[in-house]
């Protein structure tokens, strides 16, 4: 809920508005939001990242399911994609993108555990190396 309510503030700050608050259970997105009158669904990815390991944290796996991926391209105008870390160490990190902006930052890895699972996994382009600024 963290990750939700982190996510919820930094799209707020961006301008904008909470059409349908973060819903648990199963579904293909967490939240709708709108900006501009246009609405948006969002997918909350969250991550707790261990004490001291921080600088790892583009390394960690973020997962999809089958269906979370097949929304995703269905609606690749009107949705986002919210990755949220949270450290132990008091460290928050969110990172809202559109799904072509998602494909530029992060790669698909092979995970055979998660293929029998029907979950399709994916890591930072950036992992192995501090924040960087993967827009330049």
């Amino acid at each position: 809920m963290t990750a939700a309510r982190l996510a919820t503030e930094y799209l707020v700050k961006m301008g904008y508005s909470v059409v349908m608050k973060y819903r648990r259970g199963p579904g293909p997105y967490d939240m709708v939001v709108s900006k501009d009158c246009e609405r948006y669904t969002v997918e909350v990815k969250g991550r707790r990242v261990p004490k001291g390991r921080w600088d790892e944290r583009l390394c960690m796996s973020i997962s999809f399911t089958e269906n979370e991926v097949q929304y995703l391209d269905s609606r690749r105008y009107r949705h986002i994609i919210c990755i949220v870390y949270i450290g132990d160490e008091g460290q928050r990190e969110v990172n809202c993108v559109t799904p072509d902006e998602f494909e530029k930052r992060w790669k698909r890895v092979h995970d055979v555990n998660a293929e029998r699972e029907g979950r399709h996994v994916f890591r930072s382009r950036g992992c192995g190396r501090e924040a960087v600024n993967l827009d330049e």
